[in-house]
């Protein structure tokens, strides 16, 4: 996959490889592969860590009292709360309260 194909695609931060692939017109392998190969990831870790990285912008900018860590998680489409605050703490070293707190 081209590089120019891999920075169309990034922009789709909250697409799936399917949606990736409509939108270069290419197949969901060559997505998966110029994924791995430019960015050393898959789609959907890709998308993961943008997701995350989010919610982290969320919490840190929020003030304690106007939100909950689960208001935030879901607002940014993770939907299992005993997944995210592990992949949160995986992340980033730390519980998504603890960013909330400060």
């Amino acid at each position: 996959m081209p590089t120019a194909n891999a920075s169309r695609t990034s922009r789709f931060t909250s697409a799936s490889a399917t949606a990736w692939r409509t939108a270069a017109d290419v197949s969901v392998r060559t997505v998966q592969e110029g994924f791995r190969k430019h960015l050393g990831t898959t789609p959907h870790e890709y998308v993961r860590n943008a997701r995350l990285h989010a919610v982290r912008t969320a919490l840190q900018k929020t003030d304690r009292g106007q939100t909950t860590v689960a208001e935030t998680a879901r607002r940014f489409g993770f939907i299992y709360p005993s997944r995210f605050p592990r992949d949160y703490l995986q992340r980033f070293g730390e519980h998504p309260s603890q960013t909330l707190r400060r």
